[in-house]
């Protein structure tokens, strides 16, 4: 591959009445013995010049769906041919067929000159590393995965306005490459791209049969991929001054990103659409100069790392979402490169996302990089193993495998989210990582207490899962105990209490010496309930996570406001304000002089509280923090887009 790069794309389809057939003109010849911005040289080297074509066929043949628009589908498959055609090829020339192996296909990105464009091209990288992946499984038992894990089908429609005609084609896409210039989030750079299109005045849409029309041209989803990459048009040459330009703009990208609403009528839409972010891809610098590094999220496990050549060191979801700069204490502080990932914000440089979609996590990984490195137990040692290929062979399968996510004190402590924890019915949080397992569906529940006791380094009887349910407000509480059974089955519980992503989260209650005697019954005592509570400190501007308690129905609120102060750690008769956590958009006032049973709490609702505001203006809150518990959450949801 040259280290001197122009890049120009173009479809065709031969079966359109449109007069459409690709470049008017590729680059201007005066440009060719011109040094490119950010490269050492021309294109045209001792005149010499290389040009490839990367050429996919497809055949096809028109149909027309309920709307009466036309629809091309891909009904025989599809042939792949790739040419390299030179002019006065040189003696290094590499044969287009030619094909080495991986360690020699990435070094083939560098010529005879030992140079890589200075600033890379990721998205056309990134494709040539799959072509030639997926060369290489040709006549295997993996043939076609790339596809599998990388390919969609999106649907260009154009509509006319003022006459009764519309086209619509069908095309395969493996990557998104979305503008930043006008939008601040990644969520809202893939609506602009499905945004409608209005072709007039000077860009009129040319019809055989009528002429140039005003018309509307929109691109759907027919089929999103398991495995999502969306490249941020960071790097782009200005028309008047003809230079390559670095936009710095800040565009914030989530853990989570949901593209339901961008699919066509026809879409497949069994399984659920969130996506999950597990890898980043960043430069720090100009366009002459800079750093590249990524972080990745290796992985089911929220567990993410920082990679620059040999420099390797973990990273928590904060940094990795550009909220915090702090690292681990075991990270080799002295490396210059840290210094630099620290002092670079990843909203402001990154260029490339990798999503995986949530419903597909087990089998975009594979049953043998999921499970969980500790001995298992036999009943789930002696499933049998599948392979990531396998698993892909019918997408829309049952997962063999599914993550049970387990929720303790000790993340709920210092969650600064809603609910007890992220999860997907939310989206866009962050939080400590969870404890996490990965299990067949068929482990039933006395198993999964016995692989739960060892990850957790437990005796199993001091402890006891709750089921955590979806409400139907999309948050996400404690329902019920779970009974350890050696019938029921993880399968029985996700089809009851699984989130959309087909994952399972479970409360993990610790048992301690003032536990109440239910503590071991199946359920809780006719009119009592367990609630959760957080405490707000404005000082701070967080927000803590003070366990569980259990309480009488009947009984007043007041009666609990002694414990609570304890477990604030404040004076036995501190005034304070309650407020319940019914959903980001709903944080209620709490009269303590109600009942629980009329304010209608019930088990695994969230009561938050904090020291009443004393309304003369010296209370100690630094500029930028919520005074209040109102404030804090409405704080949260703006921060999240929720």
């Amino acid at each position: 591959l040259p280290s001197i790069v122009a890049v120009e794309s173009t479809t065709q389809d031969f079966t359109a009445s449109e007069d459409e057939w690709g470049f008017e003109g590729f680059i201007e010849k005066a440009d060719l013995k011109k040094r490119l911005p950010g490269y050492s040289r021309a294109l045209l080297v001792n005149d010499i010049l290389r040009v490839s074509v990367y050429l996919r066929v497809y055949h096809k043949q028109e149909a027309v769906d309920d709307d009466g628009d036309s629809n091309y589908e891909d009904v025989e498959g599809e042939e792949e041919e790739e040419a390299a055609v030179d002019q006065q090829i040189a003696p290094h020339g590499r044969s287009p067929d030619g094909y080495l192996g991986l360690a020699d296909d990435v070094t083939a990105l560098k010529d005879e000159y030992g140079e890589t464009p200075q600033t890379a091209i990721i998205q056309h990288y990134t494709r040539l590393l799959c072509d030639s992946i997926d060369k290489r499984l040709k006549n295997t038992d993996d043939e076609g995965i790339v596809d599998a894990l990388f390919m969609g089908m999106c649907r260009t429609t154009t509509q006319c306005l003022n006459v009764n005609y519309s086209s619509s084609r069908s095309e395969p896409f493996y990557d998104l490459s979305v503008n930043i210039d006008q939008v601040s989030t990644v969520q809202d750079a893939v609506d602009l791209y499905c945004t409608p299109v209005s072709l007039k005045d000077g860009n009129q849409y040319r019809t055989e049969a009528h002429g140039y029309q005003d018309a509307v041209r929109k691109v759907l989803f027919e089929k999103l991929p398991p495995v999502l990459h969306i490249h941020l048009n960071r790097f782009e040459y200005e028309v008047g001054s003809g230079l390559l330009t670095k936009s710095s703009r800040r565009t914030k990208y989530s853990m989570h990103l949901n593209l339901a609403h961008l699919l066509t009528s026809n879409a497949e839409r069994e399984n659920s659409w969130p996506y999950s972010l597990y890898g980043v891809f960043l430069h720090s610098g100009d366009v002459n100069s800079g750093r590249y590094y990524s972080l990745v999220r290796p992985r089911i496990a929220d567990e993410w790392f920082c990679y620059e050549d040999d420099l390797v060191y973990p990273v928590s979801p904060e940094f990795v979402l550009d909220e915090t700069d702090e690292i681990g204490d075991n990270v080799g502080r002295d490396d210059y490169r840290v210094f630099n990932h620290q002092g670079t914000s990843r909203f402001e440089n990154a260029y490339m996302l990798v999503y995986i979609r949530t419903s597909m996590l087990t089998q975009v990984f594979g049953f043998e990089s999921s499970l969980p490195r500790p001995a298992l137990p036999s009943a789930i040692s002696a499933v049998p193993q599948a392979t990531a290929s396998s698993s892909l062979v019918q997408p829309g399968s049952e997962p063999l495998i599914v993550p049970v996510y387990i929720v303790n004190d000790n993340q709920t402590t210092y969650h600064q989210g809603f609910d007890l924890c992220n999860h997907p019915n939310i989206g866009g949080l962050t939080g400590n990582s969870l404890i996490s397992l990965y299990v067949p569906l068929m482990t039933t529940t006395a198993a999964l207490r016995t692989l739960a006791a060892t990850e957790m380094v437990r005796q199993p009887d001091v402890f006891r899962f709750w089921c955590m349910t979806p409400r139907i407000n999309r948050t996400l509480r404690c329902e019920f105990p779970m009974a350890w059974s050696s019938t029921t089955t993880i399968k029985a519980l996700l089809r009851d209490h699984g989130t959309a992503s087909n994952t399972l989260y479970l409360y993990c209650e610790m048992r301690e010496a003032s536990d109440p005697v239910y503590f071991s019954w199946p359920s809780l005592p006719q009119g009592v309930i367990m609630l959760h509570l957080k405490f707000y400190d404005p000082e701070k501007g967080k927000m803590v996570g003070l366990g569980h308690i259990y309480v009488n129905t009947k009984l007043s609120i007041q009666t609990i406001l002694p414990i609570l102060c304890q477990k604030a750690k404040l004076r036995k008769k501190t005034d304070l304000v309650l407020y319940e956590e019914v959903k980001p958009s709903m944080i209620l006032d709490l009269s303590a002089y109600q009942s629980f049973e009329k304010a209608e709490l019930q088990t695994g609702d969230i009561i938050c509280f904090q020291v009443k505001p004393s309304g003369s203006g010296r209370d100690v809150v630094p500029r930028g923090n919520p005074q209040t518990i109102p404030a804090f959450f409405a704080h949260l949801a703006n921060s999240l887009g929720l």
